[in-house]
């Protein structure tokens, strides 16, 4: 019941903020000049004058021209109808279609001039300009009171085309009027007085008086273009930016954000350059109600809320002792509930990561140190049962023992530590040799053998917080490993058909792996990876698993067929289909792999662009038990001068969600439709919605959706979005947000 109101105040706010911001619109867009043009015209040069008729008075020491007078100073032209040249005071004087083009590439037209080389005082007439790429600028008198400072009476500028076939008829999007405007090059600044914002002719917004920076000028401590969002949830809200310039290689900007019932938001932005790299600092942060863990209000009480960000990269391989590349860049919340950045529409993530690397790439070698550190956001997790690595040390070397044999070397150490659960020590070593060679029929053969050591030392502390995310293995700690030999074979058959207006490659690839069968790992669980699913990007890779902790070991045989077609009846069309056999099962997959029997489930990807406005791209996962598909993902795109849209569909089966519960959502739908409608004003429409049978009461099948309106040309960047999210999580509860964004682009 509260979201009418709501959404009443926000239309009406939105339009107050509209005509407030516009305003602004003159910190991006100009009419003047860049730090390095001048008004001036040197007089050290030589002059060259071209006309028709020339005429020299001695006593006056005039030149006078007449017809297609053109007068070449340098890269500085002025010409008109008529001009008069006195050189003993250095005055010209034109007349009649008079054209100014500068050393810098502006051009200005006007009706008469009258300019001294000496010391650049002049006045011109019905002055017209035509600034940067788009920038028109009428003004009816512009007085140069010197090489720094123009001044322009009655002035009215645009970036806009002005042509019949605008929205309103030879009537720009928008436009500035104002009674004086004084351009001072030296300060790189523009005073406007009596300045008046027009929307298709009409009067919008004025200001008596406003001072703003000139384009091309060099950055200056000043407000920046404020943005309105209305959020069904936080209200109105108004953020207002200010950049500061704190020194050449450093600058920031800070930002409050007004909130109709959340109070003030605060952000800052730090920027810093130096000689090896960069660091960047970025923060959100509130006093507002308090909230609790569960997500409920305290009354009476106020807390912190806050996002923190950060960066850094730098260059050290300059350095004698420790040259090499060092980047750390990670996030982290203040907050109770752990749905600050969420709500204020900050940051989406579910765990925010903290990484920091150092790494160098010499010759053949490779070498890295990691540390990492997590913040999970989900529900029913502990920061005592989250990982911490410290550190993560990788090296690897490559060689050749002989010709035509590639050898590679690897060496791995993780410190993998938890307050509760478990904590490891792992030291993973391997070495290969490599070698491939093609038969006389174009047979590709690639053999490999590798040899790989793992030892753990492990410890494992009773769990006693909340945690949805974490194993529960007996308390105990002690030693284990593994050795892993292995010998791989692979052929692949390249076949290639050149027609007259196709081509056809299509190339069969078997893949053997010979290895004993391992068990897994006694109190390991399988920390630093996700459990795999068999598809096409890993069918024929040696080890289905990403991480270190669990590996793919035993007898098996990878094979499939890929192929691409080019035809002039389509444009492209590409395909893989393949599966895994094993001698033995692996209990290390589970049934929602795909590889947990003798046979894995087949797996596919067909893309096909039937023309330059379509494309098809369909990824499969096959039952090998029967046919019927454990996974499928399909997205189609189309778009022309007028049209583009997108659908993307996704379909998981029964027992890769969870098989004794029907219930559960198993799609999910993604479409999206942009429609131009006039010029470069587009709207789109897309939203997110799962298909299937709901899951409890309070859950819903949407998950978001939006709508946008927008443009973007010569002279105006406009994007209005509503968007609804769906979330309820905590103080999450679902909301729609409006969102206006302003900017001229910047000539």
């Amino acid at each position: 019941m509260n979201n009418k109101p709501h959404s009443l105040i926000s239309f009406k706010s939105a339009l107050e903020v509209l005509c407030f911001t516009l305003l602004f619109l003159l910190f991006n867009a100009l009419p003047c000049h860049s730090s390095q043009e001048s008004f001036s015209i040197s007089h050290t040069e030589p002059v060259a004058i071209e006309a028709n008729d020339m005429y020299y008075e001695k006593s006056r020491d005039l030149v006078s021209a007449i017809g297609d007078v053109s007068m070449i100073q340098g890269s500085q032209i002025i010409t008109a109808d008529q001009m008069l040249f006195y050189r003993n005071s250095n005055d010209i004087y034109a007349h009649g279609n008079v054209v100014i083009l500068r050393q810098d590439g502006a051009m200005f037209f006007a009706d008469k001039a009258k300019l001294n080389r000496t010391n650049n005082i002049g006045v011109i007439l019905n002055f017209k300009a035509r600034m940067g790429a788009q920038g028109q600028l009428v003004s009816s008198l512009a007085e140069m009171e010197n090489e720094n400072v123009m001044k322009l009476k009655t002035f009215v500028y645009s970036p806009c085309n002005i042509c019949g076939d605008t929205f309103v008829k030879d009537t720009p999007l928008w436009q500035m009027r104002a009674g004086e405007a004084l351009l001072n090059k030296e300060e790189e600044r523009v005073y406007y007085k009596d300045l008046m914002i027009e929307i298709f002719g009409f009067p919008v917004a004025y200001s008596p008086y406003l001072v703003t920076p000139s384009p091309g000028a060099k950055r200056k401590t000043g407000f920046l273009m404020p943005t309105y969002r209305w959020n069904g949830d936080l209200g109105s809200m108004v953020r207002i930016p200010f950049y500061i310039d704190i020194a050449p290689n450093t600058d920031a900007t800070i930002g409050s954000t007004i909130t109709q019932n959340a109070g003030l938001v605060h952000d800052i932005e730090l920027r810093h350059l130096t000689r090896r790299g960069l660091y960047e600092f970025y923060n959100v942060s509130t006093y507002t109600k308090k909230v609790n863990k569960s997500g409920t209000f305290v009354p009476g009480k106020n807390a912190y809320r806050g996002f923190f960000k950060f960066k850094t990269e730098q260059d050290l391989l300059d350095l004698k002792y420790l040259p090499g590349e060092l980047l750390v860049k990670g996030a982290f919340m203040e907050d109770s509930p752990k749905t600050f950045a969420k709500k204020y529409k900050i940051d989406q993530s579910d765990i925010l990561t903290t990484d920091a690397i150092y790494q160098n790439n010499h010759d053949n070698m490779f070498t890295y140190a990691r540390s990492l550190y997590f913040q999970d956001l989900r529900n029913n997790t502990s920061s005592k049962t989250t990982a911490k690595i410290l550190p993560n040390l990788y090296h690897s070397r490559k060689y050749k023992p002989i010709q035509g044999i590639d050898g590679g070397f690897t060496a791995h150490y993780t410190n993998l530590n938890r307050a509760q659960g478990l904590s490891y020590q792992r030291i993973v070593a391997e070495n290969e040799l490599k070698h491939k060679l093609v038969s006389d029929y174009g047979i590709i053969f690639t053999n490999r053998v590798a040899l790989r050591g793992d030892i753990y030392q492990y410890n494992m502390e009773r769990v006693v917080a909340q945690s949805s995310y974490i194993s529960h293995f007996n308390p105990g700690n002690g030693y284990t490993g593994r050795f892993l030999p292995e010998y791989i074979t692979e052929a692949s058959y390249p076949l290639i058909n050149r027609m007259e207006n196709s081509t056809v490659i299509i190339s069969p690839m078997i893949q053997g792996v010979v290895s004993p069968k391992l068990k897994k790992l006694k109190h390991i669980d399988n920390e630093d990876g996700q459990s795999p699913e068999i598809s096409y990007s890993n069918l024929f890779s040696y080890n289905k698993f990403k991480g270190y902790d669990l590996v793919e070991s035993g007898h098996r045989i990878n094979y499939g067929i890929k192929g691409n077609i080019q035809s002039e009846y389509f444009q492209n069309l590409g395909f893989v289909f393949g599966q895994s056999l094993r001698a033995q099962k692996d209990t290390n997959f589970n049934e929602m792999s795909g590889l947990d029997g003798y046979q894995s489930d087949y797996v596919s990807k067909l893309f096909i662009e039937p023309t330059k406005s379509w494309y098809i791209h369909n990824e499969s996962r096959i039952d090998n038990r029967n046919p019927k598909l454990n996974r499928n993902e399909l997205f189609a795109s189309y778009s022309d001068n007028h049209f583009v849209a997108s659908l993307l569909h996704f379909y998981l089966g029964h027992n890769l969600i969870d098989s004794l519960n029907a219930n559960k959502y198993r799609q999910e739908i993604i479409p999206s439709l942009s429609y131009r409608f006039y010029k470069e004003w587009w709207i789109r429409g897309e939203f997110h919605r799962k298909i299937g049978k709901k899951r409890s009461e309070i859950s819903t099948p949407m998950i978001s959706s939006g709508l946008s309106l927008y443009n973007n040309n010569e002279c105006l960047e406009t994007m209005i979005r509503v968007t609804r999210d769906y979330t309820h999580l905590k103080d999450l509860r679902p909301s729609t947000t409006y969102k206006i964004d302003i900017n001229v682009p910047v000539f």
